[in-house]
């Protein structure tokens, strides 16, 4: 299982470094996934991310619905 991913970016400013760890291993449909990912940058503002999922669900079809353009907002009077 991967444990941990580091990724650099290059900018004008030099490079940032960028680490995602994957935790909390869990057998979904035959395939174990990471309930908890961890994202820690040297950006500033938010330095840590974290997302813990409590149900992680595979190929399951969706609404074409959630694809349309939402309606243009009406200016106001």
């Amino acid at each position: 299982m991967l444990l941990r991913r580091v990724t650099y970016t290059e900018t004008m400013i030099g490079i940032i470094p960028e680490q995602t760890d994957f935790e909390d291993y869990r057998e979904v449909d035959g395939v174990k996934l990471p309930f908890t990912v961890r994202v820690s940058s040297v950006d500033a503002g938010n330095p840590v991310s974290t997302r813990t999922f409590t149900e992680i669900k595979l190929n399951v079809p969706v609404d074409d619905s959630k694809f349309k353009k939402p309606a243009a907002a009406k200016p106001n009077p």
